[in-house]
């Protein structure tokens, strides 16, 4: 599989409302009718494997990774996991003969534990800060795609996919509670991780090592079509601490209408914007490429603009009303606002 014809696709963006899927009526009754399950959210680096039965090639985000490069010491984790990464395209291909590739997504994670009990491992650095999983780096799967020989491209549910790799001793994604839609959006998002004590070590002393959020969606395999094309219909919910806004940490205050209106659409996206130029943004689009190193690394024009895309991108599924109404200089002042803000971000945190 070269990287210029493998089938690799890069995960999609998962939403954290409800809203911004704007289903029919007819769809969103449907999403009530199946089981959703609830998993924690891990706090750590996009990561997959893809294989064919002949080649397995590893993959950050937003591509497949070098046969010589380094993510965040993702060799580790390839070396406990390759030959059962193997099997389970086996044990898929087996059953259903049209299968030419699949792609097991997960999260790479960990890096330090801070417990006075638990060693840490010599040379190993956290992938992210905030919350403390393990003293090496591990993989969590909670996806598998599989593209068949027509082209198109499924997805395992849930539970296929947690009694497969269960079996195949790959860790997934827990169940935290499985519900009706509605049961499961009020599951508290505010609880101290699992996550270490599925790795059997001991809770950290002052125990308030906070899950970044969970994760839900349909049990079942689920798409539904969209003024967008087709969706699947997933949702992350974070707790404050983790947000990618800074309107939950009151960082700017809420631009205020005029009396005729005039503006206020400009002063809204501007005020947006702002808001999603954030450190925890930053670190999480780091994650996706792995560590820049200072001024001189190449990989950090590649964050800037990956920052910048995911800001922008953010802003025009919220807010894709008020986007229509400004003129396209408008837009293109906010886009230069938004490179100059983001560079200042990267400089004050990376230097």
């Amino acid at each position: 599989m070269s990287d210029t014809h493998s089938p690799f696709e890069s995960y999609h963006k998962i939403a954290e409302s409800a809203g911004g899927w704007r289903l029919s009526e007819a769809d969103t009754r449907a999403l009530n009718k199946v089981p959703w399950v609830v998993t924690e959210k891990i706090h750590g680096a996009n990561f997959s494997f893809l294989t064919d039965g002949r080649e397995l090639r590893c993959a950050k985000r937003k591509a497949l990774l070098g046969s010589d490069e380094s993510f965040f010491q993702h060799e580790a984790v390839l070396a406990r996991h390759q030959g059962a990464v193997s099997l389970l395209f086996e044990r898929l291909q087996a059953e259903r003969e049209e299968i030419e590739v699949i792609q097991l997504y997960g999260e790479l994670f960990g890096g330090g534990y801070p417990h006075p009990d638990v060693p840490p491992v010599p040379d190993v650095y956290p992938i992210q800060t905030g919350v403390w999983y393990a003293p090496g780096v591990r993989f969590c799967a909670f996806d598998v795609a599989l593209t068949l020989q027509s082209g198109e491209r499924v997805f395992l549910a849930y539970d296929e996919m947690t009694a497969l790799l269960e079996e195949l001793e790959i860790p997934c994604a827990e169940p935290l509670m499985i519900g009706s839609l509605g049961d499961c959006l009020e599951f508290p998002v505010r609880f101290s991780s699992t996550i270490p004590a599925l790795l059997g070590l001991p809770p950290l002393p002052d125990d308030d090592n906070l899950a970044e959020g969970v994760v839900l969606k349909p049990v079942p395999f689920v798409e539904v079509e969209t003024e967008g094309g087709p969706l699947r219909p997933i949702l992350k919910l974070k707790i404050a601490e983790f947000s990618e806004d800074d309107r939950y940490h009151q960082a700017r205050p809420w631009p205020k209408r005029d009396e005729q209106g005039a503006g206020y659409a400009l002063d809204l996206l501007e005020w947006e914007m702002m808001a999603r130029v954030n450190v925890n943004r930053l670190d999480n689009a780091i994650s996706k490429i792995g560590r820049v190193e200072g001024a001189d690394d190449p990989r950090r024009a590649e964050l800037l603009s990956l920052f910048v895309e995911d800001v922008w991108e953010d802003l025009a599924v919220a807010h894709a009303d008020e986007l229509g109404c400004v003129r396209a200089e408008e837009r293109e002042l906010l886009r230069a606002v938004l490179l100059d803000e983001a560079q200042a971000l990267l400089q004050s945190r990376l230097g």
